[in-house]
C-alpha cells in the first residue's frame, strides 16, 4: 500500500493515470467496434474480423512513435487535431469501403 501512494506523490500522476485509463478504454472500443463492424456489417467471419484489428493494432504499433515525434516537433494541440481530422475520415470510409480497402485503411 505504501508503495501505491509513493506513485500518486508525484505531481500530476494520479491525472496523468486518468487520462492514460480513458486513451486505452478508447483504443479497445474502436477495435470491438470495427470487429463487429466486419461481422455484423459486412457480414464476415471473426476470422476477417481479426485481419482488420490485427491490421488497426499493426497500424498503431507503427504510427505511435511517428506521432510521439510529431508532437515533439510541431505540439500536441495540432497533431491531435490531425489525428481527430484523420479519425473521423477514417471511421465515416469505412462504411463504404470493400473489405480489402477497409484492411488497408486499418
Amino acid at each position: 500500500m505504501t508503495r501505491y501512494r509513493q506513485v500518486l506523490a508525484v505531481p500530476g500522476m494520479a491525472s496523468l493515470l486518468g487520462v492514460s485509463l480513458l486513451a486505452r478504454t478508447a483504443i479497445t472500443a474502436s477495435g470491438m467496434a470495427l470487429t463487429m463492424y466486419v461481422v455484423l456489417g459486412l457480414d464476415m467471419s471473426y476470422a476477417a474480423a481479426g485481419g482488420a484489428a490485427a491490421a488497426m493494432t499493426t497500424g498503431l504499433a507503427l504510427g505511435g512513435p511517428l506521432l510521439g515525434r510529431m508532437i515533439d516537433r510541431r505540439g500536441a494541440r495540432i497533431v491531435l487535431l490531425i489525428t481527430v481530422v484523420v479519425q473521423v475520415a477514417c471511421w465515416l470510409s469505412f462504411a463504404v469501403l470493400p473489405y480489402t480497402t477497409l484492411l488497408a485503411a486499418a
